[in-house]
């Protein structure tokens, strides 16, 4: 079984034929819709297809996936702007003493 780590806990994937690269630096490739299969390479070789049964029945939809991405910009563009805020506010007081000298 080759684990996954995704938000809070571990995905098992299975297929038998991944046994044989225990302890081997293989490439993982998955469709972001489709997250109960991942492509397994080795050597830049397809190996082989793995398949979470726990995920086999639930697929993500592009909208999805997109609202996503749009939720996570809009946090990411927030706390930028919060950072710039302390920083500049900190700052304020050093540039307007250093301009008085």
């Amino acid at each position: 079984m080759a684990p996954k780590l995704t938000d809070r806990h571990l995905t098992y994937y299975i297929e038998p034929l991944l046994a044989n690269y225990v302890g081997e630096h293989v490439a993982i490739r998955y469709d972001p819709r489709d997250m109960a299969e991942i492509r397994v390479y080795y050597e830049n070789h397809f190996l082989c297809r793995a398949i979470c049964s726990d995920l086999a029945t639930e697929t993500v939809t592009l909208k999805e996936i997109a609202a996503a991405r749009v939720a996570r910009r809009r946090e990411l563009k927030n706390r930028i702007r919060k950072a710039s805020s302390s920083i500049s506010s900190a700052l304020f007081p050093y540039w307007f003493c250093s301009q008085l000298s």
